[in-house]
């Protein structure tokens, strides 16, 4: 009788066992795979009450954060409740090239493949569009500070691209801007850009 009750707690035991283990297994593997999603992925704030947005702001310009060259994978839906002031709708955007990285107190880039962000709200923009995305320093961290700081482009080729790539490498030196007047009046850029080119003029 002894040797029945061993033989049968044994059995209960390794059967025990093997379920623990496997949702121990289990749980295991999906922690591991939430850190590596989170660890592949950026993080960006979205300040839309600045009176700015885009890629020349301020009254002789801010120095960018982070730019990137990516493609829009998800766009959730609008949310919006007592609580926020304004609507906020998530998405993402696959990280294809990078312009510019600064390394900030709270924010760096790190060969992260994605970016999240809550700044899609009336952006006009679908999954699968290719957006050059302008990211500035607030509070020593990146943050996109509203709806012309996400432009759309036509592939890599796009003149807009070969046009920031060549400000970026300049310094951003507003002067080199006066070159593409009908770029920038084609992207609703014009004002923004005067305002930097007439500063930089009265510098020098």
């Amino acid at each position: 009788m002894y040797k029945i009750l061993l033989i049968y707690l044994t059995i209960v035991g390794l059967i025990f066992c093997n379920n623990t283990c496997a949702q121990s297994e289990k749980h295991f593997k999906q922690i591991i795979t939430k850190a590596s999603k989170v660890s592949d992925t950026l993080s960006v704030g979205y300040t839309y009450w600045w009176t700015q947005s885009g890629p020349f702001i301020g009254y002789c310009g801010e120095q960018y954060g982070f730019v990137f060259l990516g493609t829009i994978q998800q766009i959730d839906h609008t949310v919006q409740n007592d609580k926020s002031i304004h609507p906020s709708q998530k998405g993402s955007i696959k990280i294809d090239e990078v312009l510019v990285a600064r390394d900030l107190k709270k924010n760096r880039y790190s060969k992260q493949k994605v970016m999240v962000s809550d700044c899609f709200y009336e952006q006009d923009l679908r999954e699968g569009d290719q957006v050059l995305v302008f990211c500035y320093e607030y509070e020593e961290n990146y943050s996109i500070p509203g709806r012309k700081s996400l432009l759309k482009v036509n592939g890599n080729k796009d003149p807009l691209i070969q046009v920031i790539k060549r400000y970026i490498l300049s310094g951003q030196d507003a002067l080199m801007l006066k070159e593409e007047m009908d770029l920038w009046k084609l992207h609703d850029l014009e004002t923004e850009a005067l305002q930097l080119i007439r500063c930089k003029e009265a510098k020098n």
